[in-house]
C-alpha cells in the first residue's frame, strides 16, 4: 500500500497497482512481451533510446479489432507526408488574427451542422493547405476570398463526415451552407461581399489540389485518437481512468497549438500528438517526466521547459514505481506510436517548445490589447 496515492480535486487517483499489474500480465491482459532495457548513465536513471519494436501477434490482432492497426497508422503517415510535402514550409503573409477569425467561423459551421467538434482539426488543416498555396494573399485580399474558402472547407468536412443523403438533399444542403456562411461572419462583425458565391466552384478546386484531391486528411485529433486507442489495447485499459482524465487536458492543449500557428511540413500532426499524449501521461502520474527527457537536456533546463509549456508550477510526481512505469506505460507508449524512446522524446521536447511559444504568442496578444 505504499504507493497509494490520494485523489484530488485536479487529478485522477491511482490505486496500489502491483499486484493488480503482475495479474493482468500474461492473462490476456497488459502485453507481457514489451522487454525495457535499464540503463544508467553518469549516475543518473535514463532509459535508453530503444530501438523500434514492432507489436506482439496477439497485440496486432486486437488493434485491427479496434481499427487501429499498424497498418493503418503506417497508411495515415504516409498520406500525412505527402499532404504535408504540398503544405511545405507555410510562409504566408495573413495575420495570426485573420487565421485565428476563419478557424473560428469554421468552428461555429461545424456545431451547426452537427458535425464533431474534433473535425475542426482536419478543417484547419484545409484551411491551412490553402493558405500555403496562396502564399501572398494578404489580410485584405483574404477578406474578398474568405467565404468562399471556408465554404469549400465545410464542404469537404461535409463530404468526409456527413451522413446525408446525396442529390437533391445535397443541393439544398450547399444553399442552407451559403446562407450560414454569411450569417457567421456577419455576426462575428464581418461585412460579406457581394457575388462571393460565384468563386465557389472555383475555391473548391483549388483546395482539393492542395491536398492532393484527398477528403480526408491526418490531423491532430485523429492522430491523438489512434494512440489512445493503441494505448489502451496494449494496457488492456487497465489505465482507462487516467487517460480519460488526461484527455481533456490534451484536447486544450492541441487547440492551442493548431490555433497558434499555421500548419507546416515541420509542425506534422503524428510529431505533435506524440508529444502530446506522453505529456498527457506525466499529467496523469503515469509516468515521470524524466523518463521523457532527451540525453542532450539538462535535467534543470527539461522541468523548465516543462513548466512554461503548460503554464504550471511544479511537475506532477509519478505515482508509480519505477519497475512499473517502465514496462507497463512506457513501453506501450512506444509501441502504440510505432516509434523508438528517442523518437518519442524528441517530440516532446518539440511539441513543449512549440507550447511555450503559443503561450507567449497569446501572452502578448493580450498585453496588447490590454494596452492603452
Amino acid at each position: 500500500l505504499k504507493y497509494r496515492f490520494w485523489r484530488s480535486s485536479s487529478q485522477p487517483s491511482v490505486e496500489p497497482m502491483e499486484h493488480a499489474i503482475a495479474g493482468n500480465v500474461g492473462q490476456g491482459g497488459i502485453d507481457a512481451t514489451l522487454p525495457m532495457r535499464d540503463l544508467r548513465q553518469d549516475g543518473e536513471h535514463q532509459p535508453c533510446a530503444s530501438s523500434l519494436r514492432p507489436p506482439s501477434e496477439d497485440a496486432e490482432e486486437k488493434f485491427e479489432l479496434a481499427g487501429v492497426s499498424t497498418e493503418l497508422l503506417l497508411q495515415q503517415t504516409v498520406t500525412e507526408k505527402e499532404v504535408f510535402s504540398l503544405i511545405g514550409a507555410g510562409s504566408r503573409q495573413i495575420s495570426s488574427r485573420m487565421r485565428q477569425f476563419a478557424l473560428h467561423v469554421i468552428k461555429d459551421l461545424a456545431k451547426d451542422e452537427g458535425l464533431l467538434e474534433d473535425v475542426w482539426f482536419q478543417g484547419a488543416v484545409l484551411l491551412d493547405a490553402w493558405l500555403s498555396a496562396h502564399p501572398a494573399c494578404t489580410d485584405s485580399s483574404f477578406l474578398g476570398q474568405m467565404p468562399a474558402v471556408i465554404s469549400a472547407v465545410m464542404r469537404s468536412l461535409h463530404k468526409a463526415y456527413s451522413t446525408q443523403a446525396q442529390g437533391q438533399q445535397n443541393i439544398l444542403w450547399r444553399s442552407h451552407l451559403e446562407n450560414q456562411v454569411q450569417l457567421c461572419m456577419q455576426m462575428r462583425g464581418y461585412a460579406v461581399p457581394g457575388g462571393w458565391h460565384r468563386d465557389l466552384r472555383a475555391q473548391d478546386q483549388s483546395l482539393l489540389r492542395c491536398v492532393g484531391w484527398r477528403i480526408n486528411v491526418p490531423s491532430l485529433e485523429s492522430w491523438l485518437s489512434m494512440l489512445e486507442k493503441r494505448f489502451g489495447v496494449l494496457t488492456a485499459e487497465f489505465f482507462a481512468e487516467q487517460v480519460a482524465w488526461a484527455k481533456n487536458m490534451v484536447r486544450h492543449l492541441a487547440r492551442l497549438l493548431v490555433g497558434s500557428r499555421p500548419a507546416c511540413d515541420q509542425r506534422r500532426p503524428s510529431r505533435f500528438a506524440r508529444g502530446l499524449f506522453a505529456l498527457g501521461l506525466v499529467h496523469a502520474r503515469l509516468l515521470p517526466l524524466e523518463g521523457l527527457r532527451p540525453q542532450h537536456v539538462d535535467q534543470d533546463e527539461w522541468e523548465q521547459l516543462f513548466q512554461e509549456s503548460q503554464a504550471m508550477g511544479n511537475v506532477p510526481p509519478c505515482a508509480l514505481p519505477q519497475c512499473l512505469w517502465q514496462e507497463q506505460v512506457l513501453q506501450p507508449l512506444i509501441v502504440s506510436a510505432h516509434a523508438s524512446l528517442q523518437e518519442v522524446q524528441q517530440a516532446c521536447e518539440f511539441t513543449m517548445g512549440c507550447l511555450r511559444g503559443a503561450l507567449g504568442d497569446m501572452h502578448r496578444e493580450l498585453g496588447l490589447a490590454a494596452a492603452p
